[in-house]
Parts: C-alpha cells; structure tokens; sequence
C-alpha cells in the first residue's frame, strides 16, 4: 500500500526548545514515492532545531501497536488493555537515568499515549501488519507517539543541531502495508547500512557472565572450555566476560589470567570454536588509568566536569564516557580493539554499553549522529572482527553488528521487583527478555541476528522454577539465533543434560505465527518433517487452554489431545507436535531433539516402507510415527503399531539406536 493511501498528513512543524518555529524563515519540500517520504528543509536564517515534528492520521483502523524500545535492553511492548508506560520513579533516576531514554525523551505520562524507538509496526487483520521507520539514523533519533484513543501518530525526529542560514536538513521515513516478512525486509532493503547473511544457522555458545560474573580466572575460563571440548560438544561460540581486564577502560588482562588468552584462543579454534571477549569500548570506570591520568578523554558537561553515566557496585561505582571525537580517546580504542583481535586472537568481540557514547549531542551533532558515527567507526575497525552489541539503540546497530542483544539481562528469578516499581525499562528481567525475544523477532536476520541472551538449566544459583527455565530455553531456542548458557554443563543433573543435548543440531525453526492472548502466547512453527504448535503461559496463574475442532496434538508423553482443552501451570510452556489427520503417515514426536523433525536428516514412505536417517550430532532415542496402517518396515525392520482408541490410527514408536 503507498503512502498516501495509508496516512493523511495532519500537521509538520520544526521544533525549537520545546516551541514551534515560525515557517517564515523555512523554506521545505516533501517527495512521495511508494513507500517513503523525504522531507527537506531549508533555513532562511541561523536557527537551532531540536526535533522534527510530523503529525499523521490511518485512514484505516489500526490493530494492536507493537513499541520498540530504544536500546537493546530497553523493554518492548505489545499494547493491550493491560500496557502503559511510565516514566523511571524520581528517586532512581540519579543512578540509572542515561541507561534509556529518560534524560531526553518528554514522556507524556498520559492513559493510552506510547512511544516507540526508530520503528512501530501495527499487528492488522489477515497476518498484515502496517510498519513506519526511521531511514535517516545517520542524522538522529526517531520516536514514534501513538495515540491509542485518538488514533493519530506523532513521528519525532531528533535532529538536535544549529543550522547556518541557507543549510539544509532532510528525513526519510518508510511506511508500508503487506504481510511481516515482505514488510521488514523492504525497509532494511532501504536502510542505509546492511548485512549480507549467506546462511541462516542458528549459533550455540557459552558465556562466562551468568554464573560467574566478575569473579573468573584462568582456570575457570579453562575449564569450562573443556567442558565442551572433551565431550564433543559442537557450540559455535565461546565468550568470556567481564572481569579479564584491569579495569574498565583499561583493557589488557588483570592477574587472574597471568598466562594471557593465547592458550585458551588457540585451544578453542583447534578445536571450530569461535573465541569471543567482551568489551566496553567507551566507557571508563572511576578506577581507572583515564580517569586518573586523562581525564581529557572523558566527556563532558557543560560545567566541564565529566558526565556520570549509571553507578555500577560491580565495579569500582561510577562509569564514565567517553569523548568519541578526542583523537587520543579514539586511538586507544582502536589499539584495545587491535591487541585483541590481532596479537591474542578473539574471532568475536562483545561490544557493551555502546549507548554511553551518544548521551549527549556534541559538535553540533545529535546524539543519534554521533551513536551512529561511532558505531559506523567501530565496523571499519573491525571489518573481520565478528560484532556482538550489547546496550546499543537498535537502529545504529542495524547493519553494522553480526549480532545484537535484543533484551535485557536474564536474571535469576523471574523479574527483579525493586527495579519494577521504580519503572526501569532496562532493568534484569527474565520476563521482560522473553518478550523482547518474541516482539523484536521480525528483525532477525535483516539487519542482525538476534542475541536473546542466556537459558539456565542449572539447578544451584538461580531462582526460576523448571517452568520458568524451560520456558525461557524454548522461547530462546525458537525466536533466537545466538542460544548461550553460562552453565558449567559438568554440573547439570541426568535430565538437564539430556535437555541441553537436544537443541543440537542447531537449525533454525520457521515461525508461521505467534500470536498474545492476554499472557497467553501460540507460536505455529515447521521444521522439515512436522508442524509444531507451543503454548507459553506468561502469568503466575493456572491458564485452560482451548483446542480448535478437528486439531490433534501429541506432546513429549505421546499423549494425544483431541477437541477439548488443556491446562497449563503458571509458567509452563508445552511443545506439541500439530496432526495434520488427513494423511496417511507423518512424524508425530521425537525425543532426540526439543523440535519433532530437526534430528531427523531425511525422512521418506513408499507403500509401507520408511527410510528414516538421523542427524550424526542429534541425541539418541526414539521418534513416534502415526499413521492409518497397523504395520509398517522401518529402515527394513518390520514394527506394529499400537490402535488409537477411536481413530482409526496407529502409533509407532521407533528405537532409532536399534534399527
């Protein structure tokens, strides 16, 4: 649908401080084309512009609003009865404020008022959803206001700039109407930074974060590495955390790792692992050899003191930016980056707290300029560098990160109420990770691929119920592509390691739909051989569960569920494998991987007949068939079947270690 059939322009204005500017002394121009508007603006005398505002009205209903969150750890949110978004509580704002939006953004604080970051998309009728973005992150911020009451949108771009007389600024935005996958994938097709991803695997790796946090050393770091090398365990990435440098801000190895990477990198590559390291690339912390000794390179305010950015008790406290267009900051960034990548090895860099850099608009540039001008810096310095971004506003992170985190921290309970009730979007939150994961989905693989972070199956140091681990490991697993514990698998009891082994081979799932019914969600998914049909409860409460006429689903127990309901427990997350009963035989589960059909290489019936190949890497165990004949010869041996009371059907089940 073209733009102008889908929106009625309502008003433009130039924003100056929080005032309208007078068009006298502008002089704009607007060119529509299918699927995008660029607006160009013209001063007649020197001014200084905060933002562009546009006004626009559907002008057709509109169904459920999906908002983005500004950065990586920011929370997203499906708008129902149930949302609203409020502003970080007054008290916490002094520690926690330059995480998110808070220090720049107007909330409104009004009921049915939401903002989104760089893009919103709209959930229609007919599996369409209707997408507006942002195609100008080189020049600022964009926050899209919607009105749910009244139905109109107010589009925000922070331009944040003083213009000369006669200077110009423009804005792109792209708008369309089609179904998810054509959508989005027009949008970054128009984005002017792009991924080309040849292969659509999913990645498997460990990350030392979540069990260890700051407190590792040499031999922690190797000997969860062997973990994985001795029992032939194929992750793809293997990643340590902070707590290797001296500090932060100054990135060589403490004593704890008084014998450098050298070893561990080279191990892990002997043996197709990736060596990953995690970096904070502009910040510094109070403890620090910048803070002490070159202060210079620190940004600052404008009392010329050095801007505070979030207290962190991890660290030494305080953590401070820095001033990306310092040359001497710069250029010891860029000789940290080399060191690791170049003389120690690391194929995979995790680039943290990225959004410190642009907290501020500097050299009359917005901050959304410069988060983009470093970001756009930090791929040319690591063009064969793999990039994983991590507290990054997503739209600089758009074709210029391999990998992106998509939510917050996994913490280990379920959420984190202290950090709740004060309304920090990016707080530690399990729930709000999940989420993130299942509404930031439509990106995966346009721009990069998603890092949802961490499962935990681990039954010591955490606090989630099994509902709860499983639940976040099967929404991992299907929404996300970098699928990470931090785990010591040695540890794990029998049926947690039988568990962890069945996400290998790592294939990537097709999602058909997922839908929300109040904190109940449906995915439909495929993988080669079957269609699959998963049920998560996000509430604390007992859910009943509704099956559509003529669905027959068999779940982990081989137990089928006809036309009636079922019950999950407060959050229990249930995979069924989805019946199609008009055939003659199918796959109806298997326990050598968590998704019916991704153990299986090939899978074949001609008149009684089945040829069935495992994957070599998938668990041993068994598969189910179900089908309209009593006999069947699998892989040459002949097996019966035991009678579905009342349907005419019969189940199989298949020893694949014994035929």
């Amino acid at each position: 649908m073209e733009f102008w059939e889908a929106w009625e322009f309502k008003s433009i204005q130039i924003i100056k401080g929080q005032s309208p500017v007078s068009f006298e002394n502008i002089d704009w121009q607007s060119k529509l084309e299918k699927d995008t508007v660029n607006l160009k603006f013209q001063v007649k005398k020197e001014l200084k512009i905060s933002r562009i505002e546009i006004g626009l009205s559907p002008k057709t209903s509109l169904g459920k609003a999906v908002l983005n969150g500004f950065q990586s750890w920011s929370e997203c949110q499906l708008v129902d009865e149930r949302v609203s978004q409020k502003n970080l509580r007054a008290i916490a704002k002094p520690l926690m404020a330059k995480s998110g939006d808070y220090t720049f953004y107007p909330y409104k604080l009004k009921k049915d008022f939401f903002h989104s970051w760089h893009y919103i998309h709209f959930l229609n009728e007919n599996d369409k959803i209707t997408f507006l973005g942002s195609l100008s992150p080189e020049k600022g911020y964009t926050a899209f206001e919607w009105n749910k009451e009244t139905q109109t949108l107010i589009i925000n771009h922070f331009c944040e700039k003083k213009l000369s007389k006669n200077e110009t600024l423009s804005f792109s935005l792209f708008c369309d109407t089609d179904k998810e996958a054509v959508v989005i994938s027009e949008y970054f097709n128009l984005f002017p930074a792009k991924n080309d991803f040849k292969s659509i695997k999913k990645f498997t790796g460990w990350t030392s974060w979540y069990l260890h946090y700051t407190n590792i050393d040499e031999d922690i770091i190797s000997r969860n590495l062997n973990n994985f090398i001795n029992t032939n365990t194929p992750i793809d990435y293997f990643q340590i955390d902070d707590g290797w440098q001296v500090s932060i801000g100054d990135w060589v190895c403490n004593e704890k790792f008084p014998n450098g990477f050298k070893a561990i990198v080279d191990r892990a590559k002997k043996h197709n692992i990736k060596p990953g390291l995690w970096l904070a690339p502009f910040i510094a912390e109070k403890d620090s050899f910048i803070f002490r000794e070159k202060k210079d390179w620190l940004l600052k305010n404008k009392l010329g003191k050095p801007i505070k950015m979030t207290y962190n008790p991890l660290w030494s406290g305080w953590f401070y930016a820095l001033d990306f267009y310092n040359e001497e900051a710069r250029e010891h960034i860029a000789q940290s980056l080399k060191r690791v990548t170049k003389e120690w090895g690391f194929s995979m860099l995790k680039l943290d707290f990225l959004y410190a850099v642009g907290i501020v608009p500097q050299h009359n540039k917005s901050r959304g300029q410069v988060m983009w001008e470093a970001m756009c810096w930090l791929r040319e310095q690591l063009k064969d560098v793999e990039i994983l971004g991590c507290g990054v506003p997503l739209n600089v992170a758009f074709g210029n990160s391999d990998f992106c985190r998509i939510g917050p921290d996994v913490s280990e309970s379920w959420d984190v109420n202290w950090l709740k009730i004060v309304n920090h979007a990016e707080r530690l939150s399990t729930k709000n990770a999940i989420r993130n994961s299942i509404l930031r989905f439509p990106i995966d693989h346009k721009a990069f691929r998603n890092d949802p972070d961490v499962f935990i199956l681990r039954d010591k140091n955490q606090h989630l119920s099994k509902d709860q681990q499983y639940t976040l490991y099967i929404i991992n697993q299907l929404f996300g592509n970098l699928i990470f514990t931090s785990d010591d698998i040695s540890t794990y009891s029998p049926s947690a390691q039988n568990l962890y082994q069945q996400q290998f081979p790592a294939k990537n799932i097709q999602i058909t739909k997922a839908d929300f019914y109040d904190q109940l969600l449906i995915v439909h998914a495929e993988t080669q051989f079957s269609k699959l049909k998963i049920f998560t409860n996000m509430s604390a409460y007992k859910q009943s569960v509704d099956t559509f006429e003529n669905e027959w689903l068999i779940d982990e127990n081989k137990a089928l569920i006809f036309p009636e309901f079922f019950t999950l427990e407060a959050y229990e997350t249930k995979v069924f494998t989805d019946i199609d009963n008009s055939k003659e035989t199918q796959l109806a589960h298997s326990n050598i991987h968590l998704f019916t059909g991704n153990g299986i290489d090939s899978f074949s019936e001609k008149e009684g007949n089945i040829h069935i190949t495992k994957n070599p890497i998938a668990s041993n165990g068994t598969i189910t068939l179900i089908s309209k004949q009593s006999t069947f010869k699998v892989n040459g041996r002949t097996i019966k079947g035991s009678l579905i009371f009342d349907r005419e059907r019969y189940l199989f089940v298949v020893n694949l270690g014994n035929i």
